[in-house]
């Protein structure tokens, strides 16, 4: 799956709440949600067992250790998956903020939708077909005695005596087919779902409508995992599969529901930009101040909680509430502020005539709730998640009248 939000993939890797870095590829910043543990160790135990049924030659420790080494390969293969989805887009001239591994595979966050239904759907595809070529490279690796054992589980209702190196490649030629096969259902956000927005796109001329259609086939099947998941679990008799289908259908009703409201939001923030939301900062301070300046002015006679550092209007960075606790007491008194600041160098910043749309994006993805808004190197003011909500709130219930 691919998703629209963030900025460029030319800066430096940051550290996400809830994730961690795992590096660049491509140029482009690759994180591990903390749920992508969570199926990691499912799928490692899951192909461990079947390893133990197949091959029970097999000693414990091997189970275990080839079921290790697919689980990682494959979710490089579901990291591919994304590099190919972010490559296209880049050929389109669409940056990419990052790519996102998680409990469900992987999302690559692009900075926004492409301008050609054409370009929608060779995007779209890049992905399953990367997961397709995969498939047939680990076929190939697998060889002959894959073939030949495949010939005999269908005839004996048994796996044949495969290699260690050649169990792996089959299993990852199976599994790559599947993620290009679920990625090709025709419900949004999943892969088939752009495609089919970018026909209807191309057919109609409308974006917004595409979505809405798409995203309608994307509950449909939401609501059909969920109700299949529950038809295995209860009446099948197979719990944990169950579950975990009816969790998958919960997903991506989640997921179609966040793309309407996507929309949604992208349309009410049209036009608007950031100077539209401008607010004022509230106190600037010296990178001389001592923090016992700061906490006895400031924040203790006017309430205030963050803070530009400023340099002859020229913006040095931003001292936080949390800056100073984490400073100790005894220290305040000799410790100015430019030793606890968060220096420029490392702030996210926002022009002045940047879309709202943007801003909301990079909010989100970096966990923000206020950017410094500059020009050149002089800092104008502050955009705030609360001014942006209240943008949003106007613009819904009053915009469309």
């Amino acid at each position: 799956m691919n998703s629209g939000s963030g900025r460029s993939s030319s800066r430096p890797i940051r550290q996400r709440p809830g994730a961690f870095a795992l590096g660049h590829f491509f140029g482009i910043p690759v994180y591990v949600d903390l749920s992508w543990l969570v199926i990691f160790a499912l799928i490692t135990m899951t192909i461990s067992a079947q390893f133990a049924e197949d091959h029970p030659e097999w000693a414990s420790n091997e189970r275990w250790f080839a079921g290790l080494v697919t689980s990682a390969v494959f979710f490089l293969c579901v990291l591919l998956h994304e590099i190919g989805h972010s490559l296209v887009a880049r050929f389109f001239g669409i940056p990419v903020n990052s790519i996102t591994l998680f409990i469900f595979g992987g999302v690559a966050q692009i900075q926004r939708e492409p301008e050609k239904p054409l370009h929608e759907f060779l995007i779209a595809v890049a992905g399953p077909l990367t997961s397709l070529m995969l498939s047939v490279l680990f076929f190939a690796l697998a060889g002959a005695e894959a073939i030949e054992s495949l010939q005999a589980s269908a005839a004996e209702d048994a796996a044949g005596n495969l290699p260690m190196f050649n169990a792996i490649c089959l299993w990852l030629t199976t599994i790559n087919l599947m993620l290009a096969i679920f990625n090709l259902i025709p419900g949004f956000p999943l892969d088939g779902g752009r495609v089919l927005r970018s026909l209807i796109w191309a057919l109609s001329g409308k974006f917004e409508m595409a979505t809405r259609v798409a995203a309608g086939f994307g509950f449909f099947v939401a609501y059909f995992f969920i109700a299949l998941g529950i038809y295995i679990a209860f009446f099948e008799n197979m719990l944990v599969n169950g579950l975990w289908t009816a969790f998958i259908g919960w997903f991506l009703l989640m997921a179609a529901r966040s793309s309407v409201v996507q929309l949604a939001s992208r349309r009410a923030l049209a036009g608007h930009r950031v100077l539209d939301i401008l607010e004022p900062i509230p106190y600037r301070v010296s990178p001389a101040m001592s923090v016992q300046a700061l906490v006895d002015g400031p924040i203790l006679q006017h309430g205030h909680t963050l803070f530009v550092v400023e340099d002859d209007g020229v913006l040095k960075g931003i001292v936080s509430l949390s800056d100073v606790k984490t400073t100790p007491r005894e220290e305040w008194p000799v410790t100015p502020l430019q030793r606890i600041m968060t220096p420029a160098a490392e702030l996210v910043v926002v022009e002045p005539h940047e879309s709202l749309q943007t801003v909301k994006e990079t909010m989100e993805e970096r966990g923000l709730a206020q950017m410094p808004v500059v020009e050149g190197d002089r800092v104008l003011g502050l955009v705030t998640r609360d001014g942006l909500l209240r943008v949003l709130h106007n613009e819904m219930e009053f915009g469309g009248r």
